[in-house]
């Protein structure tokens, strides 16, 4: 079923309806009629407010510089994530740039840690972007072009926190007027053998379109209620999938809570988040429905953040993929198309590369729409999702707690054959390439390499080395701390660097 998209169709705003519109907008040429349905009646879930530094990536390709929107969001800037007792040190996923992942041609920083046998605290306390976060440090110095990763031939793409409703709110700001805009419900989803025929609206009749994109969230309107497309769960191996969210005002000195990184924190049925924004604390507990109730959830989450008057946002997840996300006339962006869960940040990831793969195809083949651009903007999605399902049940497989029902389930979870490879290819030690296509992409091998060593996978490996890598290893190991305590010394406190930008 071949077609040329001359027409999109955009149900449902929300995070990933609104950087969709943005992205298309800014993207495609300007006679491709872009339409977007949304109902102010209809709430977004909203909490999402960590990302990766593909998003300020894709606010580039949408026009917006961080001067364009940061402030405006409430932003502040995340240089990893720190998991906090899931081992016996803390284990730091940094978002830092790929340098200290690799000391040569086929020889990677790792080859060095393994082979001096370095400690587990002797790495996470040498991790140049970890030391920077920990001491509450900007990673910009007086100036958000010049950044601690000084010497970058190019852009340094930051991972921020934001408020995801305020992100929306930007968004709308700056592409609302490219649009053909309605704030509508739909009644009724017509279809036929091309898929979706037309949506029927409360107030403007039926609106049709070459392609519809359904950012309709876990109910995904169009590609599973409308299409069939099957759901694929991931219950069986990631068993949390409830959560609830509070946020909490700056009681505290915010030069010392206003963390520059994400913290994950274990709980006795899942984990809890802590995302410091601008003007609020962003808190919430992912939780699995079978060893907590919601009111248990909130009432845990209350007493670890020490918030009781806050209103409590609670949600129900719905983790796992659809076997196809370009089905026919349908493209599903965001919480449509799978959700792994919250931890490591890579829902508002999954909206972005998957609208950035839909404006190549559509560019790259003059708007020719066919089963080969389906099944290329499908299998690119579902690599990037079993990735990121390894990855985070990684995190669970290998936490040191079992000490309730919750981790001692999830200990008894049987390994997917897919981390059953991973575990053998990343033995005696992670391969000597930064990417590899559908095993790990999304994360470069020095990431896994953090989460992996930190965790104890290779607690009882042995590795030999040249002497001559031991040589250049000392010598970059050296330079690089060299290097982070003189920025220790040098750059500004994260909240004051904010202060005095924002000028609050």
């Amino acid at each position: 079923m071949d077609s040329v998209i001359k027409s999109v169709c955009i149900l449902g705003g929300g995070t990933s309806g609104w950087l969709t519109a943005c992205h298309l907008s800014y993207n495609l040429p300007p006679q491709v009629k872009i339409t977007l349905i949304e109902s102010s009646k209809i709430g977004t879930i909203g909490v999402g407010e960590g990302t990766q530094p593909f998003t300020t990536a894709f606010l580039y390709e949408c026009g917006l510089k961080p001067e364009d929107w940061m402030r405006g969001c409430d932003s502040t800037y995340k240089l990893g994530v720190e998991l906090e007792d899931w081992a016996d040190v803390p284990v730091f996923v940094d978002n830092d740039t790929s340098d200290t992942a690799i000391l040569g041609n086929g020889v990677m920083m790792h080859d060095y840690i393994l082979g001096t046998k370095k400690t587990k605290q002797e790495f996470v306390d040498w991790i140049p972007s970890y030391q920077l976060a920990r001491n509450n440090k900007s990673p910009k110095l007086d100036d958000h072009r010049l950044d601690f990763t000084y010497g970058l031939n190019g852009q340094s793409w930051d991972a921020v926190h934001f408020r995801a409703d305020k992100i929306t709110e930007t968004l709308k700001r700056s592409c609302k007027h490219k649009l053909e805009y309605y704030d509508d419900e739909v009644i009724k989803v017509h279809s036929d053998a091309n898929g979706v025929a037309g949506l029927e609206t409360k107030n403007n009749g039926t609106l049709t379109a070459d392609l519809y994109i359904d950012c309709t969230g876990f109910k995904s309107m169009l590609l599973e209620e409308t299409l069939n497309e099957p759901f694929i769960s991931f219950n069986d191996t990631l068993i949390c999938d409830r959560a609830v969210a509070l946020p909490k005002d700056y009681n505290a000195n915010r030069r010392e809570a206003m963390h520059p990184y994400t913290k994950a924190i274990t709980m006795d049925s899942g984990w809890r988040w802590q995302i410091p924004t601008w003007s609020r604390i962003g808190n919430g507990y992912v939780y699995s429905s079978k060893h907590c109730t919601p009111e248990q959830a909130e009432q845990q989450l209350r007493d670890a953040i020490g918030e009781y008057e806050a209103e409590a946002n609670h949600l129900h997840m719905k983790i796992g993929k659809h076997k196809n996300i370009a089905v026919k006339n349908v493209y599903a962006v965001g919480l449509s198309a799978g959700f792994v869960e919250p931890l490591e940040a890579t829902g508002i990831t999954f909206t972005t590369k998957a609208v950035q793969n839909l404006t190549r195809i559509i560019l790259q083949r003059n708007g020719i729409y066919d089963d080969n651009s389906r099944e290329y903007l499908s299998r690119e999605f579902e690599t990037m999702i079993d990735e990121i399902h390894n990855f985070i049940f990684i995190h669970y497989n290998l936490c040191h707690r079992n000490d309730t029902d919750f981790w001692k389930d999830v200990h008894n979870i049987k390994l997917p054959p897919s981390v059953e490879k991973l575990y053998k290819i990343f033995k005696p030690a992670p391969p000597p390439a930064l990417h590899m296509k559908g095993m790990y992409d999304m994360f470069h091998v020095g990431q896994w390499f953090e989460l992996l060593f930190l965790m104890g996978f290779y607690d009882d490996t042995n590795l030999e080395i040249t002497d001559a890598v031991k040589k250049y290893g000392d010598l970059s190991y050296n330079l690089y701390k060299t290097k982070t305590d003189a920025q220790l010394e040098a750059f500004p406190n994260h909240a004051l660097y904010l202060r005095d930008w924002y000028g609050d």
